[in-house]
């Protein structure tokens, strides 16, 4: 799905006055690859001690996720992390429609 957001939002409907066939060829292409996995079929198996273990899980609050991925991404600080992230919501705030994108 977020192939055809960059898709719609990166190319113009039209070039010239006429139907971008390009944009419509890659949206084409990935929607014929959605529906190819669509058509298999996953035969997983119930896990029930999985299941409660999920079930039980919280969300956590964007900023304790960043920095908590700050430990698998050694490259980068924790502040450049949350610097990123205050930066990411100013321009595209969680929930925001497309009028309400800088």
């Amino acid at each position: 799905m977020t192939d055809l957001t960059f898709i719609e939002d990166g190319n113009s409907d039209d070039l010239d006055g006429m139907i971008n066939f390009s944009k419509r060829l890659l949206v084409h292409n990935i929607i014929t690859t959605i529906q190819r996995y669509q058509q298999l079929s996953y035969n997983f198996s119930d896990i029930p001690e999985i299941q409660k273990w999920l079930a039980a899980q919280q969300p956590m609050p964007d900023q304790e996720l960043y920095a908590k991925c700050h430990l698998s991404l050694s490259c980068m600080s924790t502040s450049v992390l949350l610097t990123s992230l205050s930066r990411s919501l100013e321009y595209e705030p969680r929930g925001a429609g497309r009028g309400d994108i800088v």
